[in-house]
């Protein structure tokens, strides 16, 4: 019986696999899930489903160390918001725009100005993100590094949100 339990514990713990994002210094590979056969959406990048509208707090960890603190909308696949990046303890306003597809989530955040941008590449589940970044500055080498963070959701993710792009007549309502 020992054996048994022994034996569905480790089938159960082997069939999670591992995700991880590798940084080459070079540039950003997309996330690998490493101990399986297949590969869901979940498994991959991002939540079935998931609307990731709300408040973005990130930490970027990299030379220097960077925080990113953005409100961010999502319509459809699209992504746009706007916030502040703090390093070496100055604020910067930023603007952020990207796409989430069926396996990751790109952003870029552009400096005022634009002297300077960052990409990341993220995966999201539920409230959490994580990934990989790379940073480039005028006259300054490309830098990259890895980055966690949360979200605070502001839409329902138990209900997929549906856009409606025609409304249909209503019955006619009855009067007494």
């Amino acid at each position: 019986m020992a054996i048994l339990v022994m034996l569905i514990l480790f089938a159960g713990a082997a069939s999670q696999g591992y995700m991880g994002t590798v940084s080459t210094g070079r540039g950003i590979l997309t996330p690998i899930t490493v101990g399986e056969e297949e590969s869901s959406q979940a498994q991959v990048g991002l939540s079935r489903g998931l609307n990731l509208t709300g408040i973005w707090s990130a930490d970027l960890k990299g030379s220097p160390a960077r925080h990113l603190d953005l409100e961010m909308f999502q319509q459809d696949d699209l992504l746009m918001g706007s916030g502040q990046l703090s390093s070496e303890g100055q604020s910067i306003n930023i603007t952020a725009a990207g796409s989430v597809g069926t396996k990751d989530l790109t952003v870029f955040v552009i400096a005022a100005g634009g002297e300077q941008v960052l990409r990341m590449e993220l995966s999201a589940s539920k409230t959490a993100i994580t990934g990989a970044y790379e940073a480039l500055s005028r006259g300054m080498p490309i830098e990259s590094g890895t980055l966690t963070g949360s979200v605070v959701l502001s839409s329902p993710q138990d209900k997929e949100i549906t856009i409606i792009s025609a409304a249909t007549p209503l019955p006619a309502a009855s009067t007494f």
